[in-house]
């Protein structure tokens, strides 16, 4: 769990709700019509401007934001020179009975236990590495939909709940429910878009690029493998690459 996600959506949430209810109760804040406008107006908007495959992976990729999925480099790297240690004593063969949790991980180390050659271990995992590369900028640019529509969302309720109240100016009774309708509306946009969308997408972001930079370690350290380098080159040149500019993919080979 990856607690400052949820420190600081918690933290900036209470601190705006403290700030409100320091003046008036929690009740003058609340209004189920500012709530349907921004929410669910914001919910099918972003629905109708995203496929559903798009949509509905945004939606599980929430709990990337919470959770880091990519272990350490230093453990991948770890366990890569186990491997090539293994494949070193006993043979490529060897490797078969080796449990592997990361399923890029197994599908590299099947390859070249099937006696794949480097570029078509190349070219199969970098496949993997481009397709998942589209998979979360879809969940990101989804995420970054909800930061645009709710502000949106929210100007559009101002608008009707002003509507609303010039159209019964001469009924003081419906002035206070329309304003507020018109107020919290926009307020709800903002604290959809900046507290919780903005955060999120954030991290999303950065959990996308340390996903396919782990993805792209554990490439080259599979061809480090296949190659038969010893634990020790295969531990420095990795870790190399974790301060140096990394190669292309294609270079490793030849």
């Amino acid at each position: 769990m990856d607690a400052a996600t949820l420190i600081g959506i918690a933290a900036a949430l209470g601190l705006i709700g403290w700030a409100a209810t320091s003046a008036t109760s929690i009740a003058a804040y609340v209004d189920p019509p500012s709530a349907l406008i921004v929410l669910g107006g914001t919910f099918f908007t972003v629905l109708a401007r995203s496929s559903f495959a798009d949509f509905t992976g945004s939606l599980k990729s929430l709990a990337r934001s919470f959770r880091p999925e990519t272990p350490p480099a230093e453990e991948t790297i770890e366990r890569l020179a186990e491997l090539a240690l293994r494949a070193r004593r006993e043979g490529f063969m060897a490797l078969d009975s080796e449990e592997v949790d990361d399923p890029f991980f197994r599908k590299g180390l099947h390859l070249i236990i099937d006696g794949a050659d480097t570029e078509k271990v190349v070219f199969l995992l970098e496949k993997d590495i481009e397709a998942t590369e589209a998979r979360h900028a879809a969940h990101v640019e989804t995420w970054q939909t909800w930061i645009d529509v709710a502000p949106a969302m929210g100007m559009i309720g101002t608008l009707v709940g002003l509507v609303a109240m010039l159209g019964n100016l001469q009924d003081p009774k419906m002035i206070g429910p329309a304003m507020g309708t018109a107020i919290l509306t926009t307020l709800y946009g903002a604290i959809l878009a900046n507290v919780i969308g903005l955060p999120i997408a954030s991290k999303l972001r950065s959990r996308a690029a340390a996903d396919l930079a782990h993805r792209r370690l554990v490439l080259q350290g599979l061809l480090a493998v296949a190659r038969g380098e010893s634990p020790r080159a295969l531990r420095e040149g990795l870790s190399a690459g974790l301060t140096l500019r990394t190669p292309p993919l294609l270079s490793v080979v030849k």
